[in-house]
């Protein structure tokens, strides 16, 4: 997929879009924070650009990249409800979703949080269900990632909130631990300590 789109992408277009050519200018320098969002997407174009320089190719494959990891995380998420076959079979399905296809050819801080947002997901899912401590702290440090990200995932830590009011596990005192452990990962890797 990753490959596909990119040489497609390469071949097809003379330049990238303003999104990607955005990323490419404030790839220029590392900052702490940009005009108007958080700074990992800028980061991670300028690890990019300074292994590869800055071909035509190289924002389509970072937005490919982001599209890929985010469909590890769908299909990580399908193999704990089903096997993995019909895991990888759904995961195909969605992968013709337009954010994952051709919207994920655009590199920006919506394509750039695709992964950070599967993979809270299941990390959740993870957590509530086996109540370990790993995946608390990993849940954290996503959920700061993609705070880092795009300022928006605070909308998705909202319907984790009410999904855990709405189903009972806000009554359970472990998973009160789980969360406040996740919340102090979670400000460690936002305050960027």
């Amino acid at each position: 997929m990753v490959l596909l789109w990119t040489v497609l992408c390469a071949v097809s277009h003379k330049a990238p879009d303003l999104d990607g050519m955005e990323e490419l200018v404030w790839a220029s320098s590392l900052e702490w924070g940009y005009s108007k969002h958080p700074p990992l997407p800028s980061w991670f174009m300028w690890g990019l650009v300074e292994l590869f320089g800055r071909p035509l190719w190289l924002t389509f494959f970072a937005g490919q990249i982001v599209s890929a990891l985010a469909l590890w995380f769908v299909f990580l998420l399908g193999c704990e409800f089903t096997t993995p076959r019909r895991a990888l079979i759904a995961t195909l399905m969605v992968s013709v979703i337009l954010y994952f296809s051709l919207r994920g050819t655009i590199y920006n801080h919506n394509t750039a949080q695709l992964w950070s947002v599967a993979a809270s997901t299941w990390l959740l899912f993870r957590a509530l269900r086996d109540g370990r401590r790993l995946d608390w702290v990993w849940l954290g440090m996503v959920a700061g990632l993609a705070m880092l990200t795009k300022y928006s995932a605070l909308v998705q830590f909202a319907a984790f909130f009410v999904f855990m009011l709405v189903h009972g596990y806000l009554r359970r005192p472990e998973v009160w631990k789980g969360i406040a452990l996740a919340a102090l990962v979670f400000a460690l890797v936002f305050c960027r300590i």
